[in-house]
């Protein structure tokens, strides 16, 4: 996959994003998940949404001391 590529699919995954966090229900749940490993798909997204939505409160997908 090229560069370009990457930053392509990142920007619609924040898109999909943004467009879906004003149909969740109170204490419904958005689950981000991809099947990379570039930040700009990750990370990057993943922080970016969080600030632009700070009603929304992130949570770790596995409970804390997990190492697998």
């Amino acid at each position: 996959m090229l560069p370009k590529d990457v930053h392509e699919l990142a920007d619609v995954q924040a898109r999909l994003l943004n467009h879906v966090a004003g149909s969740l229900k109170p204490g419904g749940r958005l689950v981000y998940a991809v099947c990379t490993l570039t930040r700009a798909e990750t990370t990057v997204v993943a922080t970016a949404f969080t600030a632009a939505h700070p009603e929304l409160e992130p949570s770790p997908c596995r409970p804390s001391g997990r190492t697998s």
